[in-house]
């Protein structure tokens, strides 16, 4: 279809709640420039625990499954990392069910400050990243943002023989 639905990690919750309230003050820009409508939600345990005690029928994997229907979800690699090991279940539904939602809808997944990932994360996104290639119909694609070169990263996706592709440059702030 060449539509984006992005999923984007950032390592602490703040982060992504910071860039939420980025995107929330552009949205007039947005309406301006013709774009009519982006939904996008932040998913953290908070929130998840937050809509649970509103809505005490519905399981933590089903209030999930709600919020991965915007286009555009801000997160943290925990959640991600929870996702992938099929850890959210919905109850009679399979194991993978969330998994599967993420498989299909989202094709775009950006990490971002990736420079202080560890061994275990860099592991953990990678091997997310080969699911997530089985899984897709739509290849998705991935963004790992750094200030720094992850060596982890780059030896563990060349025993995968994943291809990747380094974009070097300065970072510029425009004071936005």
């Amino acid at each position: 279809s060449g539509e984006r639905r992005a999923m984007v990690f950032y390592p602490t919750n703040e982060l992504a709640n910071d860039q939420k309230r980025s995107l929330d003050k552009l949205k007039g820009e947005w309406k301006q420039g013709g774009i009519q409508r982006i939904l996008y939600s932040v998913i953290n345990a908070q929130n998840l625990d937050e809509m649970q005690q509103n809505l005490e029928y519905l399981s933590r994997a089903e209030m999930l499954r709600i919020r991965l229907t915007a286009d555009l979800i801000l997160t943290n690699p925990d959640i991600f990392h929870l996702i992938m090991q099929m850890r959210y279940r919905v109850p009679g539904a399979a194991a993978d069910t969330i998994l599967k939602i993420v498989a299909e809808v989202f094709n775009l997944f950006v990490f971002d400050e990736f420079h202080i990932f560890k061994a275990p994360e860099a592991t953990s996104a990678l091997t997310a990243m080969l699911t997530l290639l089985e899984a897709s119909a739509d290849k998705p694609r991935f963004l790992f943002l750094s200030a720094t070169k992850n060596k982890v990263l780059e030896a563990l996706a060349e025993k995968a023989r994943l291809p990747v592709k380094i974009i070097e440059g300065e970072y510029r702030y425009d004071g936005l």
